[in-house]
């Protein structure tokens, strides 16, 4: 399992813009379920592509109900603040500037209906030109107003190298808990005179959740590229393997799935109640870093054929705690409500909370406090394995935009 921080460096002139928003993958429409936003590369996970490769970006949602609705989308072109950049629609798209969204199909036999729609980016209606972030808007096409849901991606156009490495953090009051990030670029024939000005850096530890701004520094500067190591900027919570619950039909139990019932709404899952990991020894378990699938057992379309399922989360404690607790994956952080802490039963003596979700497999984890740390509920091992996702951004000086110049996972294992 990974902890899940998401940081942003930003170096120099690469300042938020007061007044603007700060665009998010987030769920405007209660209707709207299972949003996701994905690579074509089934083996990456966060929502990125290469410039010019045949790769693509899809963004794929339910909508309650079978609705013959028709939607339209547009493009934003964002700087690495995920503020809108300076470029009009033009000098980053090709195509039509609003295409249609149509439904792909309605579920069948389902208790739950719903509509499936799907978007590829780019597509034979829309191709992108630019590197940098993008926030897809879609709305009703009668009512622009209407905003039904925002999709952050971003595209890459590889003018950098990157080499990096995980390691455990050298200090010794927090190194057992840490993980510390070390990595070099390599410029090529791309002539960087000031990096400390001229790139930004967003760093996420899995499926991301927070966002802080800071500067960072090159530790050296050499004829063989540009060196960021031992900046405490780059040290990192390590957090646990994430936990798992599979529900793929209404038939039989999945994996971590104590009962399923059903009632007048729909299917109920029940699972299994979850210990608080803190106090154990690390223990090594495959997980999907804080991502989830859907799926169904006996199917052939899971996207029209998969149910929903009331699902009912729980975590075991004695007392309430002092701090707040919170449940956290994927699939929680673009619901349209704020986030919600668990509630204590007395009585049962956990912690309780209940999502409707797709059929599928999931990871989840349960966080505490205003910070949202796992260290307490989960533990943080430096042993954990984690994926990092470490995004270059270059502004050329002069330029009124950031391009997305460099793109890598690091894994320690």
């Amino acid at each position: 399992m990974k902890t899940t921080t998401l940081v942003i460096l930003f170096l120099g002139f690469f300042l938020p813009l007061a007044g603007q928003p700060v665009y998010e993958t987030r769920i405007r429409d209660r209707n709207v379920l299972s949003l996701q936003v994905t690579n074509s590369n089934p083996l990456l996970h966060t929502p990125v592509y290469t410039l010019h490769t045949g790769q693509f970006i899809e963004i794929a949602f339910d909508l309650r109900g079978h609705q013959s609705t028709v939607y339209s989308y547009t493009f934003i072109h964002c700087n690495a603040d995920w503020q809108a950049s300076r470029l009009l629609p033009f000098e980053y798209l090709e195509g039509f500037v609003e295409p249609q969204l149509q439904p792909v199909g309605y579920s069948r036999n389902t208790l739950v209906p719903y509509t499936h729609y799907r978007i590829r980016v780019p597509d034979e209606q829309i191709q992108i030109k630019q590197s940098g972030n993008y926030v897809v808007i879609i709305s009703e096409e009668a009512d622009p107003g209407s905003v039904l849901l925002t999709a952050c991606f971003s595209v890459v156009d590889p003018l950098l190298q990157i080499q990096g490495e995980i390691t455990g953090n050298q200090r010794p009051d927090t190194g057992p808990t840490r993980q510390q990030l070390s990595f070099s670029l390599r410029t090529n024939d791309h002539h960087i005179t000031d990096p400390e000005n001229e790139l930004c850096f967003s760093i996420q530890q899995n499926s991301s959740i927070f966002c802080n701004t800071l500067s960072l520094s090159p530790s050296s500067v050499s004829s063989r590229g540009i060196h960021y190591d031992r900046n405490p900027h780059l040290v990192f919570e390590a957090g646990n393997e994430y936990r798992k619950v599979e529900f793929l039909g209404s038939t039989f139990p999945g994996t971590h799935v104590r009962k399923i019932e059903k009632d007048h709404s729909g299917f109920r899952i029940v699972m299994q109640t979850d210990d608080m990991q803190a106090s154990r020894p690390y223990v090594f378990t495959t997980d999907q870093n804080g991502f989830y699938r859907t799926g169904c057992a006996v199917c052939e379309d899971p996207a029209l054929e998969a149910d929903y399922y009331r699902v009912c989360f729980s975590l075991a404690s004695e007392n309430l705690l002092p701090e707040e607790v919170w449940l956290d994956g994927d699939f929680i952080r673009p619901l349209p409500d704020k986030p919600q802490p668990m509630k204590y039963d007395p009585d049962k003596k956990q912690y309780e909370q209940e999502i409707l979700l797709k059929g599928g497999s999931y990871n989840y984890r349960y966080l505490a406090g205003e910070t949202k740390s796992p260290s307490h509920t989960e533990g943080s091992y430096h042993q954990t394995e984690n994926e990092y996702h470490l995004y270059i951004y270059y502004r050329a000086p002069g330029a009124g935009y950031d391009r997305l110049a460099g793109y890598t996972v690091l894994r320690n294992r």
